[in-house]
């Protein structure tokens, strides 16, 4: 049983793209127009950090556990030391991901039993 359900979780991440909230709310960086969100896309993982955009790769194990990175990212400088802050928390949370949960709605993704960073699924796609 506990297979099925591995399956099933990772196939809610196949070519899915999800908007960090926190308290129910989208994050946004220096831009306003754009939340910061991931991609996930047959192994590779691409998203908005909150001045540039990134891309990676991502493995997933039976177990619910999964690697992202190693990262790169575009070098657009953040104007606002806010918003530099936002992003580079959110680049470094990525960093230490470990393991996930997902479902139709939402993805969470922690290091070890402490909650990193929690998405929705965007329904813009």
């Amino acid at each position: 049983m506990v297979a099925c359900q591995t399956v099933k979780q990772s196939a809610f991440l196949q070519k899915s793209s999800w908007v960090l909230e926190l308290d129910s709310h989208e994050v946004y960086g220096c831009n306003i127009s754009r939340p910061l969100s991931i991609d996930f896309d047959s192994g590779k993982i691409s998203g908005f950090s909150g001045c540039n955009r990134f891309t990676g790769t991502y493995v997933l194990a039976d177990n619910k556990s999964v690697k992202l990175g190693p990262l790169a990212t575009t070098r657009m400088m953040c104007l606002d030391s806010n918003c530099n802050k936002t992003e580079q928390e959110f680049l470094n949370k990525l960093s230490k991901v470990s393991n996930y949960k997902v479902d139709e709605k939402q993805l969470q993704l922690f290091s070890n039993d402490t909650l990193l960073l929690s998405f929705r699924r965007n329904n813009k796609e």
